[in-house]
């Protein structure tokens, strides 16, 4: 009663708001009266909506910055400065290990930037996912150096399509050709030999995350950044399997076009938070699917290049919030330079 707030303050309200429920809740623990199970999912709801309090203000803080006065030198100055560093990082352009994919791209994945790849069902998208997941850790070795010490550098794979066993049994099989089936490696050994195949020239990480398929909204990224970054580590990239997997931030959207414009909006929003690239996939919708196929029975060749963004499920509502669209179809043969056919592959 009596207190005052300043606009600054205001913005910080919500730490005075809810130290009262923090006090609360350590006194119903010292009263033992109630269930400690009752009192923990109580204080869980209430540190989780201090962490969106806090992200919410950080955000705030930095719109105030989003702007460059030339007629305030030392302030326009410190901005150019931060903004050049920015740029110039090696962080800001991830490399992949595809050539003609950098160059396609400026230079590879961009920080701010989101990257969606399309397909029918069980079309390879997951599989290009983490494909694009390991050639990144693998070609980005000055990241690290860029980094404070003791701080990892790491990129995230979330999937929500396939389970972590699914994933980890891929990813076995992408770094050393042959299925964990048939390995009698020891579970250190498997750890170890990913890590040497992925990580050992960049110091780069590979987190998997997995949720089931729409039972986190877009807010689970920001807690995937929050809770590495306490335990020492510095997501670079956020990968994400896929948008159709994962529910709005904003409840109560039931049409399908509206709400996947939502999510695709809501990634835009975060990789531009944390200066990231988000890459995600995406379905091709029925028309897509058709031509596809028809094209693929036909024996038509370079069926990628005849794939546009008409063909994209609810193409408009997500290609109005995603910085490029690539489409993966499985060729029906791609001739080589001396004339040779290399017969069935994959093309983005």
């Amino acid at each position: 009663e009596g207190l005052h707030f300043s606009p600054v303050n205001n913005t910080y309200s919500y730490l005075i708001k809810n130290a009262q429920a923090m006090k609360e809740i350590a006194e119903r623990v010292s009263y033992g009266s109630e269930s400690l199970r009752v009192i923990n999912e109580d204080a869980k709801l209430l540190v989780e909506n201090i962490y969106r309090n806090i992200r919410d203000t950080d955000t705030s803080n930095q719109a105030l910055m989003n702007e460059l006065d030339l007629s305030d030198e030392i302030v326009s100055e410190e901005i150019i400065r931060k903004e050049i560093n920015n740029i110039k990082s090696p962080s800001n352009k991830l490399r992949t290990g595809y050539r003609l994919f950098n160059t396609a791209t400026g230079g590879g994945f961009e920080g701010g930037r989101t990257y969606y790849f399309f397909a029918p069902p069980k079309s390879f998208k997951s599989g290009t996912l983490l494909n694009m997941t390991c050639t990144v850790i693998a070609n980005n070795p000055e990241v690290v150096n860029q980094l404070e010490p003791g701080v990892t550098p790491v990129v995230v794979y979330l999937t929500m399509e396939n389970t972590l066993r699914e994933t980890l049994e891929r990813l076995f099989e992408y770094v050393t050709g042959e299925t964990l089936a048939e390995s009698n490696l020891s579970s250190r050994e498997v750890m170890q030999v990913i890590n040497k195949q992925l990580s050992e020239k960049t110091g780069i990480k590979l987190v998997i995350r997995y949720a089931p398929s729409h039972s986190e909204s877009t807010e689970y990224l920001y807690d995937i950044v929050e809770d590495l970054k306490r335990k020492g580590r510095k997501v670079i990239m956020m990968v994400q399997d896929y948008i159709g997997r994962i529910n709005s931030a904003n409840p109560g959207k039931v049409d399908l076009r509206i709400m996947l414009g939502d999510i695709s909006d809501q990634f835009s929003t975060f990789a531009k938070h944390y200066n990231i690239p988000l890459v995600s996939a995406g379905q091709l919708n029925r028309y897509g699917v058709e031509r596809k196929e028809g094209m693929e029975s036909s024996g038509t060749p370079d069926i990628a290049q005849q794939l546009t963004s008409s063909f994209i499920a609810e193409s408009l509502m997500i290609l109005n919030n995603l910085d490029f669209a690539f489409i993966i179809s499985k060729e029906n043969h791609q001739i080589t330079k001396d004339g040779s056919d290399t017969g069935p592959s994959f093309a983005v």
